[in-house]
């Protein structure tokens, strides 16, 4: 997963990176004019911690900013191992997941299972402090308060020129 590019792409560029070890990995898209969305995470194995984050953060970026949308694409553990950090990281950052997460019985599941004191987190510990964060943001105040549900047909992220 280590990468040397320490330059970010320039405002009308588009970039996709693909990070991670092989499986589950994640991919970080620059969409212009210095921001990002964040799709699926993987924990890089040195640090530990959200390896698109690293990445955008080794560019110097300050991914509390730059940073639009972080989107789960689904449910496998290592897929979304890192998505918490990555959305507390990425203070401003809106969050979308699929439909089919939010249904009654995965919404059970994460209640009742999901447990950030584990040492080792899975998919269900992710979601389980995922939506504390979006509940914490609702309580602040803030407008990305909720997951977008990314559903045939929807647009997840309208960007402004």
């Amino acid at each position: 997963m280590p990468t040397r590019l320490t330059v970010p792409p320039r405002p009308e560029e588009l970039e996709v990176s693909i990070l991670g070890p092989g499986y589950g990995e994640s991919i970080a898209v620059h969409i212009g004019d210095g921001r990002w969305v964040l799709v699926d995470s993987c924990v890089e194995p040195t640090s530990r911690g959200p390896g698109s984050v690293q990445y955008l953060r080794q560019m110097g970026l300050d991914v509390s900013q730059c940073v639009e949308m972080v989107v789960a694409s689904h449910w496998h553990d290592d897929h979304v191992r890192g998505i918490a950090a990555t959305l507390r990281d990425c203070t401003n950052a809106k969050f979308a997941m699929s439909g089919a997460l939010l249904r009654g019985d995965f919404v059970k599941l994460v209640e009742r299972y999901g447990n950030p004191m584990m040492q080792e987190s899975s998919g269900l510990d992710e979601f389980a402090q995922v939506f504390d964060i979006l509940q914490a943001r609702k309580q602040a105040g803030s407008f990305m308060n909720s997951p977008k549900l990314a559903i045939m047909d929807r647009t997840l992220l309208q960007l402004s020129i």
